[in-house]
Order: structure tokens, then sequence, then C-alpha cells
């Protein structure tokens, strides 16, 4: 599943979902409005929750089946707002920012029965992340603003009991890193969390290793760019990114290789067996996407599709 320019709407940055079977067959455009910004699978893949634009800033969040029926509404209002799936079926949390206060809250939403559950303010939220078991992890901003401090939600805790970290979480590790720093993704097997961090006009990668991650152990900075996260093989022994050259290999704390290489390259889509599919971006011809499957030998690609907005 992805995001690429529709195929019915002439106009700059108009975006809809697609949906491709890993052979190339069966592409099928799920969305016609041509205003998608971002779309994710359900934990089941049976599901999509996906974004559509509404003044540019803020944005609308509708559910619809992985096949394209049901389209739905979540919002009442338009929230600017990094909406995730929990693990928890029908469940997403997303952030929702007080301007009057200054502080964000985390909202988990019921995407069936539409019941809300606010969870009270953590103080300098700069980012949070749901682990493969469910708990919630969150970057505070340390005081001064020198660093971040890594809060792990307790495993005999729900994070709805209480807005106090030291209530429902625990520090994990105090990271000395620079200012911009989000979370980029799990391995399936929960052992590996990665961050990125953007420092002097370059976009960096970070490694923590678990068990327990209590060390907070930061591997040296992989580069990449912000053309979406990395993605993992299925057992977490392997995960792939890309950076200015094209796209990297690496087993989690080893030196990384390049297994494909090209420009243009705008989003890592999935990893399945031995090949990575990816969307790739044609600046020269129309603005169309390119969806293409690599080996990871590096030996062979196959494009499994073309999309191509129509003429203005």
């Amino acid at each position: 599943m992805f995001v690429a320019p529709s195929t019915a709407i002439a106009r700059d940055f108009s975006n809809d979902v697609y949906t491709i079977s890993a052979d190339g067959h069966d592409l099928k455009q799920l969305t016609g409005t041509g205003d998608i910004g971002i779309a994710y699978f359900s934990p089941d893949a049976n599901k999509i929750l996906y974004n559509v634009i509404y003044d540019g800033a803020a944005f609308h969040w509708y559910l619809m089946n992985s096949d394209g029926q049901n389209q739905r509404r979540l919002t009442d209002e338009p929230i600017a707002a990094n909406v995730k799936w929990a693990p928890a079926q029908d469940l997403i949390i997303y952030d929702n920012f007080n301007p009057s206060t200054n502080e964000r809250n985390l909202i988990l939403h019921n995407t069936e029965t539409g019941a809300q559950k606010e969870i009270p303010a953590l103080l300098k939220l700069s980012d949070y992340t749901i682990a493969p078991d469910g708990r919630i992890w969150c970057l505070i901003e340390r005081d001064g603003g020198d660093g971040y401090e890594l809060i792990a939600q307790q495993a005999d805790n729900t994070i709805q009991q209480a807005s106090d970290k030291k209530k429902w979480g625990k520090t994990i590790a105090q990271l000395d890193l620079p200012d911009t720093v989000r979370f980029a993704g799990w391995s399936p097997d929960g052992k590996h969390l990665l961050l990125n961090s953007y420092e002097n006009e370059r976009y960096y990668l970070w490694l923590m290793e678990g068990p327990g991650f209590e060390k907070g152990q930061i591997k040296p900075p992989y580069r990449w760019h912000s053309g979406g996260s990395p993605v993992w093989n299925s057992d977490g022994s392997q995960m792939a990114f890309i950076d200015e050259e094209g796209i990297w290999t690496a087993e989690p704390g080893q030196t990384p290789s390049l297994f494909w290489s090209g420009k243009n390259i705008a989003e890592l889509l999935q990893w399945v067996g031995d090949e990575v599919v990816f969307k790739m971006s044609n600046r020269i011809s129309n603005n169309s996407i390119e969806i293409t499957v690599a080996k990871t030998d590096g030996e062979h690609q196959t494009v499994l599709a073309t999309i191509s907005p129509p003429s203005p």
C-alpha cells in the first residue's frame, strides 16, 4: 500500500491511496479525492488509516477497509497530529497540541466505537512510539533543552492511569543528542529501537539495543535522508534505509552495505523475503511514481508499476 499521484486529478501535489500485489498485478486506486497525505495499514492489515489535507497544516483522518470499501471520517475537527496504530485492535493514538498551555496530550481513539480517552499532558513531550509489545515509549525534552529522556511505559501499568511519568513510566536512558530527534521505528522482534536526528543539514539514524535498553547504547550514526522510515526483514536480523547514494542494508550494529544505487528514491515500502519494495519519484517525467522491487543481492530489479498524473 502506498500514496502516489492521482490519475484523475490534474493539479500539483494531488495524491491518492493505492495497493498492489507483490508480483505487480492487481494495482488498485482506493481513493479518488486527490488530497491524501499519508496512509497506514492496521496491525492486521485489514484496514487503512489515512489523512486528508484540510488547510495545509491540519488533517482529517479517515478509515477504510483494505479493499477501499467503507470509507469514513474519524475526526470531528481537523488536527495537526501524528497518528499511530496501537497493537490493540481498533485503537489509534495521536497527540493533540494545546496552544494555551503549550503542552501535548495523547488521545486514545477507538475506531469502531468512537470512544476517546485523553491522557493528560506529558510535559515537554517531543515524540512517542508504540513498541511491538504494546507499551508506549516517549521522548521527553530535558530541562534546558540539552537532550532527551527516554521513558517507557511499565509493563504492569497503563498510560491511562496517570500523566506523571514517574507513575506510569520508567526512565530507560538519557540521550545526549541534537535538538531535533524522532523515533524511526522498531525491529519486529522488539530488540532494536531506531531514532533519527537532524544536525548540520543532515539526517542521522541511531540504533538502540535490547534487551531492556537500560544502558541506552547508541551505535555510530548511519547517514540517511528523510524519505520515510527504514524497513526490517521478517525476523529483525537486517534493516534497510535510504541515503543520497541509494538503498543500504545492515545487520544491527554492523557496517551497512549499498545494495541498490540510484537517485530519487522516495520511500521504502516493505521487505518481503529477499526483496525490498520501494517507491521512486520521476521529476522529469511529469512527477510520475515507479514502484520497484529489487533483490537484496543487488542483481535483479523489476518495476512493478508506473503511476502518472494526468496532464494539466
